[in-house]
């Protein structure tokens, strides 16, 4: 949605690389025209937060830009459907204890 409505492209084709993760080509001629530093402004404006597998954590702005709120919504209930009942994720205490670093640490005093 971002690269189409907030900068008109449509030519997009979307790639995974498994130690990268998804990536999209956008073979727009505004899009190939550009210089490295308006790339990296697109790429800046599509990012969603800080945080890798080496990091063990991810780390979101609030309050949440209006686009962002609208795919978490979509995506809590796939992730949901799809990644913890499908996939099992839970299953396997690895598996959790990875995904539980991620939410962020209480301190309850």
């Amino acid at each position: 949605d971002t690269l189409q409505e907030d900068f008109d492209f449509s030519n997009l084709l979307w790639v995974f690389s498994g130690r990268r993760g998804i990536h999209a080509w956008v073979c727009d001629e505004d899009a190939r025209a550009m210089n490295n530093d308006m790339r990296s402004a697109v790429v800046q404006y599509c990012n969603i937060g800080v945080g890798n597998e080496n990091a063990n954590r991810l780390v979101l702005d609030y309050p949440m830009h209006p686009r962002l709120r609208k795919c978490y919504e979509y995506l809590s209930v796939k992730f949901q459907e799809v990644i913890i009942r499908d996939h099992n994720l839970l299953s396997i205490e690895t598996h959790r204890e990875k995904m539980l670093n991620f939410f962020p640490r209480v301190q309850n005093d």
